[in-house]
């Protein structure tokens, strides 16, 4: 016997038939209810009965028919006239001039040395560095290879007996500054008054070289083991 459509008010899965039949959902429930009356078999397979609509079904059908014959209709002249939004650049949004009415652009360099409160003896007699650390013997990758970074001078030192370490009165001795080009530390050094000197860097192509090489018996390649 096929089992019957019975929903509970709460949208949850009903109890089970008297025949033990679990009952649909609610959204099979509904999209049956827009559906035209079915007829079923009875119990004997000979007498037939309709279902039963509701006014809450008959009502659901009546929209979903009204709304699919709007579609329908729809003039296709008047939807080609309908203007899409227009599109904006990501420059256009990102930056607005309301965001830049507050910049104030200067011509020649700026000395903020004045205007930092740093000390004039760690400002005049200072010696910055700038360079771009290569890699060292045990690495294969670039890591740490891509940032510039400045550093100080070295300042005098004595040794400390409490500890055994050498110690400074130079606030700026372990500082170290990263940046992502060499132009933004040089304007950095710059802006802070400082005398900089830039260490290149120096490219180096490895040359190819095959590990059998190591072991050629010609004597202009081979590595001689005495």
């Amino acid at each position: 016997m096929a089992a019957r459509a019975a929903v509970e008010e709460d949208g949850d899965i009903a109890p089970p038939d008297a025949d033990g039949t679990v009952i649909d959902r609610v959204d099979d429930s509904l999209s049956e209810a827009v559906r035209p009356p079915t007829a079923r078999l009875g119990e004997g397979g000979c007498d037939c009965e309709e279902t039963a609509l509701s006014d809450f079904d008959r009502s659901w059908r009546r929209r979903a028919f009204g709304a699919t014959a709007v579609l329908k209709n729809e003039d296709p002249f008047k939807l080609s006239q309908l203007k899409e939004a227009p599109i904006k650049s990501l420059d256009d949004l990102l930056s607005t001039q309301e965001k830049h009415e507050g910049l104030i652009t200067v011509d020649k360099k700026v000395d903020l040395s004045t205007t930092t409160g740093v000390p004039e003896e760690h400002i005049k007699t200072r010696m910055v560095r700038i360079w771009k650390p290569a890699k060292h013997a045990m690495q294969s990758g670039t890591y740490n290879t891509h940032k510039w970074k400045i550093e100080f001078d070295t300042r005098e030192r004595w040794e400390n007996p409490l500890m055994g370490w050498a110690s400074s009165g130079d606030p700026l001795s372990n500082i170290q500054l990263s940046f992502s080009n060499k132009e933004d530390a040089v304007a950095f050094c710059e802006k802070n008054g400082w005398d900089y000197s830039v260490t290149e860097v120096v490219s180096k192509q490895p040359r190819p070289k095959s590990y059998g090489a190591n072991f050629a018996w010609d004597k202009k390649t081979r590595t001689s083991t005495k």
